[in-house]
């Protein structure tokens, strides 16, 4: 684009689930998505590679459901401090 931005397209199921999780922050959906998207492209990857390297070396791993259990304490506890 000429002025240096960015023009996504989603699919309707996931614009969905972003129109939902706006909602529950009380933020625009453009607000919220230009926040996570912010987000994630500042995250530090060492951690996920050193995983990968000792997954590599090992074999072992964390089972997907404490993976998620982790983020999902993350997130609660980024919306209690709003």
């Amino acid at each position: 684009m000429a002025d240096g931005g960015l023009k996504l397209e989603i699919d309707e199921a996931l614009a969905e689930r972003l129109r939902a999780a706006a909602a529950a922050t009380g933020e625009s959906v453009e607000d919220f998505a230009r926040q996570a998207l912010s987000a994630a492209a500042d995250d530090d990857w060492a951690e996920d590679y050193a995983r990968v390297a000792e997954y590599e070396a090992t074999g072992r791993f964390i089972p997907a459901h404490e993976a998620m259990a982790e983020f999902r304490a993350a997130v609660e506890a980024r919306f209690a401090k709003k």
